[in-house]
């Protein structure tokens, strides 16, 4: 019986996997933005803590593939099947999910922003907070889980964490409401909402600098994964320090960086200094930047 793959923290973008058995291979950690898995058997693959951006996976069979902490801005999951997969914690903005199938596929504390389910058939989804209302791009003929309740939530939601216990129908605020935590409700879910801000020019920015900013003020952040937010600052840093660097690279180490912060843990003057580094930051690599701005709850692009 031949031995599942296994490319475990491998570094393998644009590299073309269409219509591979990749059954129960190990992709955990793996940086595979613009891969191509189109039409690949992917039964209990795991690609937890991988960074899939744009990546092909439509046409897949991904029965109980783990997703879980991965990024997939941007993936075409188009006519896949995702039945039993799991993409708890995962980050899919903007990912393409029409024709999937996603029969009890869990989506607990997904952030799906701009995601598209139009036509998707998501009556056995998992954890599929009625918060993503405002986020998911949907139609009359997507179906939602029975008792899936649209009007739940008037707030414009758009990333969600875990926090401590409160009272059931407590909010709290922090500082302004504008790019600030909202704690609505006793399932403890930290709404982030989206301000729109305006960055500063990308000519003027020192991305050495903002890069060495951004991970001091990480520094100073309590709880979530310290280790390995640092080790992807470093990874960013690296990457800024070759003469031509690779904007894309560093785009995804510093996502992998701030996916380790645990947000529900910081203040709002914590999240606005996070900001202030991640302005800059976002000006100098472009349109691209969109998702990792959302992830600090602001909109540029």
């Amino acid at each position: 019986m031949s031995k599942a793959i296994n490319l475990t923290g491998a570094r393998l973008p644009r590299t073309d996997w269409h219509g591979a058995v990749l059954n129960g291979a190990k992709f955990a950690g793996a940086i595979m933005n613009n891969a191509d898995l189109r039409g690949a058997s992917m039964g209990k693959a795991n690609f937890n803590d991988a960074v899939l951006n744009n990546v092909n996976l439509s046409r897949v069979m991904a029965e109980y593939a783990d997703f879980s902490n991965a990024i997939l801005d941007g993936a075409n999951l188009r006519d896949g099947c995702f039945n039993g997969a799991s993409f708890k914690n995962a980050i899919m903005n903007s990912a393409d999910f029409r024709g999937a199938e996603l029969d009890y596929a869990d989506f607990e504390r997904a952030i799906l922003n701009n995601a598209n389910v139009e036509g998707v058939d998501l009556s056995r989804a998992r954890n599929l907070s009625a918060a993503a209302k405002d986020s998911l791009r949907f139609d009359d003929s997507t179906v939602f889980p029975a008792g899936f309740d649209l009007h739940t939530y008037d707030i414009s939601t758009t990333t969600h964490y875990e926090n401590t216990p409160r009272a059931p129908g407590s909010i709290s605020i922090g500082g302004s409401i504008s790019g600030s935590a909202v704690v609505v409700g006793s399932r403890n879910t930290v709404t982030m909402t989206i301000t729109r801000t305006t960055l500063p020019p990308a000519e003027g920015v020192n991305i050495r600098a903002e890069l060495d900013g951004l991970r001091a003020a990480l520094a100073e952040l309590r709880g979530g994964e310290a280790g390995k937010r640092d080790r992807a600052m470093q990874d960013a840093l690296d990457e800024a320090q070759k003469p031509a660097p690779d904007k894309a690279e560093v785009l995804d180490s510093v996502q992998r960086a701030l996916k380790y912060v645990d947000m529900a843990a910081q203040g709002a003057e914590k999240i606005d200094k996070l900001q202030q580094w991640i302005k800059p930051l976002a000006a100098w690599i472009g349109a691209n930047a969109e998702p990792l701005l959302r992830m600090v709850g602001l909109s540029a692009f």
